[in-house]
């Protein structure tokens, strides 16, 4: 829920600062990614969980080898892909 949180309050902050921008008509296009600890957060999430993969809870739960910053595969009870049967 905190790694939603940061992407939803992420995109709101850059909407809004935006709109800061192009209503001054200082700047037409900005890119603002959120930098922590020197990297882009948001692209450093794609990995964040890749630990879990060899942890004990891997044991009870189905953890991607891919870029799964949400658990979607691990809280879904059936392949995440498409045309998967339920």
């Amino acid at each position: 829920m905190y790694s939603l949180a940061v992407v939803e309050d992420t995109t709101k902050l850059r909407y809004q600062i935006k709109s800061i921008y192009q209503l001054s008509g200082c700047i037409k296009n900005v890119t603002l990614p959120i930098v922590y600890r020197g990297k882009n957060y948001l692209t450093e999430m794609k990995t964040d969980t890749q630990f879990l993969c060899e942890s004990k809870l891997a044991q009870t739960f189905n953890f991607s080898d891919k870029p799964d910053p949400f658990l979607l595969t691990a809280a879904t009870p059936y392949p995440i892909s498409k045309g998967a049967s339920k």
